[in-house]
């Protein structure tokens, strides 16, 4: 699991979502970013920058959560990197209409 995700117990209220249920850890950047959305001055072309940055977090946080394997990739100057790809390509659906606010962050 990520450090930037923490599972939800069973004591949570969040819990009524399923097991599985993970949620993006709050931090300063987080709180800040509900912080502008939440607040009535912020106008619309700020909310939508600010809620694209908040749904790119969400996203990223979601690709973290995929399985990955370990791979050798050759670098331009000739050296050998070890590093990471998933394990099967990977693919977002929009099933819900509000689901298309991430739409664009998921495929930029």
């Amino acid at each position: 699991m990520s450090a930037q995700c923490e599972k939800v117990n069973s004591t949570s209220p969040a819990y009524e979502f399923g097991p599985k249920l993970k949620l993006l850890r709050s931090n300063d950047q987080v709180r800040e970013l509900q912080t502008i959305l939440r607040d009535k001055n912020t106008s619309r072309t700020d909310f939508k920058f600010y809620a694209d940055r908040l749904i790119r977090l969400v996203i990223e946080e979601s690709l973290n959560q995929l399985p990955f394997d370990t791979c050798m990739v050759m670098t331009p100057t000739g050296n050998y990197y070890k590093g990471t790809k998933y394990q099967r390509g990977n693919c977002g659906v929009s099933i819900v209409r509000s689901g298309e606010a991430m739409e664009q962050v998921r495929i930029s």
